[in-house]
């Protein structure tokens, strides 16, 4: 399994825990992989980083939910690793604050789905995530909520809108 974990420190030894401003705690490779059997009280979500929607998804959880200046703020952990030459966000939250996470998953049209990505026919042969455990989940888009081509038209229409307000502007500085 090639799993690397952390920012510029060693990928092959540790995983990054980000908090206290953003600065990272190294978390070492076992102690990840069992993060989640080790915590049954708290929910995992799992994300490829570069998924549409999952940037938003964490950011709107962290700074509209989990500020990290408010109380709750103490309650998200955030870690980064590198598997399989992508990079992937693990959230967690206590189990009790779920329905935050509900609602940011409906107002990000993302979905938690049961189980956890793996790699199959990878140089490695079948590879599954380093964290496996029933309280882990992986964030997916919903489709059904919103196809990608509503939001290549909803981006198209934001991008004419500003086209058209930019027009008005230079017209009016015009006359």
């Amino acid at each position: 399994m090639s799993t690397e974990f952390g920012f510029d420190f060693d990928w092959d030894a540790n995983a990054a825990r980000i908090e206290d401003g953003g600065v990272p705690h190294v978390v070492s490779k076992q102690d990840f992989a069992n993060l989640a059997h080790n915590n049954p009280e708290r929910l995992f979500i799992v994300s490829m980083a570069s998924r549409p929607g999952s940037t938003k998804f964490v950011t709107t959880l962290e700074y509209e939910h989990f500020a990290p200046t408010s109380k709750l703020g103490i309650e998200l952990h955030m870690y980064i690793c590198k598997w399989e030459d992508m990079f992937w966000y693990v959230i967690s939250i206590p189990a009790k604050r779920k329905d935050i996470v509900d609602e940011v998953l409906k107002e990000t049209c993302m979905r938690m789905a049961d189980g956890l990505p793996t790699m199959l026919g990878g140089p490695n042969g079948e590879s599954r995530f380093p964290i496996q455990s029933p309280n882990a989940f992986t964030l997916e888009n919903d489709w059904s909520k919103r196809s990608p081509l509503d939001i290549k038209k909803e981006d198209e229409m934001a991008e004419v809108d500003d086209t058209l307000k930019d027009y008005s502007k230079r017209s009016a500085e015009l006359n």
